[in-house]
């Protein structure tokens, strides 16, 4: 959750990744060492927000500033990666799997991978993706298929 006394920092990006104006984010996070800091009441960065906005410069260089923004979870405990399965963004999900295929098997708070978050949305190209380019060396397991409540 995003603190009151953060809340006007935060928004100073947040506004400028909504507006779409790249420049001032880049001026933003270049300046500042927040880059990791939650910018929604739920937990997401930066980077999850550009995932579920689809914005693909924003994303590229969030990670070229910050890999490590990969492996953060927001209150849900979701990854970015989630978020790709989520919005069915595969070239985003291949970019991020860059940072490590482990990431395939990362459970949310609920229990849901990455691939059940894709199933369950309904995105089709995600989860061929997931499991037959994604999968080669982490093949899927059971885990993928459940999540904490057996549904």
């Amino acid at each position: 959750m995003v603190r009151e006394d953060n809340f006007e920092i935060l928004m100073k990006p947040y506004r400028a990744i909504m507006e779409k104006d790249l420049e001032a984010v880049k001026r933003y996070y270049m300046e500042n060492e927040n880059v990791g800091h939650p910018l929604t009441d739920t937990g997401d960065t930066a980077l999850h927000v550009a995932v579920y906005t689809g914005n693909k410069e924003l994303f590229s260089f969030l990670l070229d500033l910050a890999p490590f923004l990969s492996d953060i979870r927001n209150e849900l405990g979701n990854t970015a990666l989630h978020e790709a399965a989520a919005a069915g963004n595969v070239k985003m999900a291949e970019h991020l799997l860059c940072f490590g295929e482990s990431q395939l098997d990362v459970k949310n708070n609920s229990g849901e991978t990455p691939l059940f978050i894709a199933a369950a949305f309904g995105k089709t190209e995600m989860v061929k993706f997931l499991i037959v380019d994604a999968g080669k060396s982490n093949p899927i397991k059971e885990n993928h298929c459940t999540r904490n409540d057996s549904k």
